[in-house]
Order: C-alpha cells, then structure tokens, then sequence
C-alpha cells in the first residue's frame, strides 16, 4: 500500500502531522499505520548518539517499513528523514511493492523547533544531539524523482492549513483512487508544491523486483541438460560414422538441429561453457527457474553459431 514519508528538522511536529495524516485517513476509510522510533520503544536519545548507533537505528525502521508494505494500509513513517539517500532507499522499498510514495515534508524553522523540543523537557532531544541532527537536513527536492510528490506543511502556519494537506497526503495515499494525471492549479499559501499531483504506482526495476527463488541445484540441472543435449549429438555423429548427421532430433517439443560438417568434441565443449556463462549471467539467469526449459534454447544457440559460419 502507499507510503508517505516524512521529514524534518526534530521537534519540528512530524508526529502530530503524522497522526492528522492518519486521522485524515480513517475519516475516508483507509487503514493506516505509523512507523516511527517511538512505535518501535526506541529511545531518541540513544539512537541518534553516534554514527554505530544511528545507523543501526535506520537499519531497524528500514526493515520496519519493508515488513508493513501490504495491500490494505498505508504506511506513514514518522521519523526524521535527514538524507536524500536514505529517502531514495525507502523509495526503493515502495518501488519493490509497486505502490505509490510521496513525501510530506515538515518545513518548521530551526529556531521554533529548539524550543518545542526545550519544552519537552527529558524526552525530548539533548542538546548536542538536536544541535548535530538540525544541521544535517537535506531538504527534499520535488525534481528527485523519489521525492515526487512533495508536499510541505508548517504547523506555526495554523492548524487549518496543516489538516488541509494532510487530507491531500490522505487522498493522494488512498488505494482506491485511480492512477491519474496532473492537474493544474496550485495553492497560493505555499503550504504544498502543487495541486492535486499525478498519482501513479511505481513500477518495480531489475534492482527492486521481487523475483521466484531458484532451486539451490539449479545451474547443476541446467549443466545436466546441456551435457545430455552434447552427448546425443555425439551420438548421431557415430550413427554417421563420423561425418556429418544433417538433421539431429531430440524429442517431442523440441526443435531440431541440422548439422551440415562434423562437430568435434572440444567445439560441442566449447559451446556449452558460452552458453552456460550466458545463464548464470544475473540478467538472463531470472528468465529460467527450471532446467527443463533450457534444452531447447541451446539447440537454438548452436544453430546461431552454425549459422555464424555460414
């Protein structure tokens, strides 16, 4: 299902847009569900002392979220999105589901961030920690194809605003909205990047894909088929004693192979160990996960070398 994405200096007020979000959301009848360091009872402080830490931290919400992408709920992750390379491999994660993703950006200043965070008092931020994480926001980009759409909220703008985008962010993410195409017309507050965007479902790449698990004995298999497929051509040539067989058949559902010279033993060799590198090639190696299928892409790959000669 869809992911919205927040980010945002700390304190800026991600979690309270995050429950307008998911307020929004069960107002239209959508299931939602919040991903955040607070959901996981981890400690802010803790996670965000040093690089081991914070980058463990990422490693858990990261998983988190890939484990929640469903089918029937939106998933708002709530946490502070610092770097563009960490948005993109969030973005990945929705790619692989082949569901939407949009990112919901809290653009609250620095300064008024400091001091919601100084009223909260111990659980809140220590200083050193918000000083450090405030200073390392990369701002999202609505050009970055895995920040598009983007949409900007500032709760000191007013409630009304805030819940305004959020019942955006809300509609966009609804599952059974139609994939549509942009429409004109913008919001002159500055609130949001646009007006009703494009909503479309990403389309899993050769990277992000979820592809059928092999047999672990696989590419024994497919060796197997390509030595029985050398040996009956070996045998037609003693059938011919040692000249050429013409036309070779292997069986039913199987093309057959016309062989106009004699083939020697080193050549058939030869032409297994190309074709067997060309298999276990990461690209071509998806398109089979059987080796019953291989026979007759071999024989075709034997008359391509033949016909080379020619």
């Amino acid at each position: 299902m869809p992911l919205v994405v927040l980010s945002g200096n700390p304190s800026s007020g991600k979690s309270t847009v995050a429950l307008s979000i998911q307020e929004e959301c069960k107002k239209m009848g959508i299931m939602s569900d919040v991903v955040s360091e607070e959901s996981l009872r981890l400690d802010r402080n803790s996670c965000y002392k040093d690089v081991i830490q914070e980058k463990m931290t990422l490693g858990v919400l990261r998983s988190e979220i890939a484990r929640k992408l469903d089918k029937n709920t939106v998933v708002i992750f709530d946490s502070l999105n610092l770097i563009k390379g960490y948005r993109y491999e969030v973005w990945c994660l929705a790619k692989g589901a082949s569901t939407r993703c949009c990112v919901v950006h809290v653009d609250t200043p620095v300064d008024v961030c400091r001091e919601w965070n100084a009223a909260r008092g111990e659980i809140g931020y220590r200083e050193e920690i918000f000083n450090d994480l405030a200073t390392r926001l990369e701002r999202p980009d609505s050009k970055n194809r895995w920040e598009a759409p983007l949409f900007e909220v500032c709760p000191v703008l007013g409630e009304e605003r805030m819940i305004d985008v959020c019942a955006e962010v809300a509609s966009y993410s609804n599952p059974n909205r139609n994939q549509t195409k942009a429409m004109q017309g913008g919001d002159s507050n500055g609130t949001r990047t646009a007006a009703q965007p494009k909503v479309w479902d990403l389309t899993p790449g050769l990277a992000t894909s979820k592809t059928e698990l092999s047999s672990t004995n696989l590419l024994h298999d497919i060796d197997k088929e390509l030595q029985a497929v050398v040996k009956h051509i070996i045998q037609a040539h003693s059938e011919a004693g040692g000249s050429a067989p013409g036309i070779i058949r292997f069986g039913p559902d199987v093309p057959t192979l016309h062989v106009t010279r004699p083939l020697t033993v080193p050549e058939l060799g030869r032409y297994k160990r190309m074709f067997l590198k060309l298999v276990t090639n990461n690209t071509l190696h998806r398109k089979y996960t059987n080796a019953g299928s291989i026979k007759p892409v071999f024989i075709n790959y034997i008359k391509e070398q033949l016909h080379g000669e020619l």
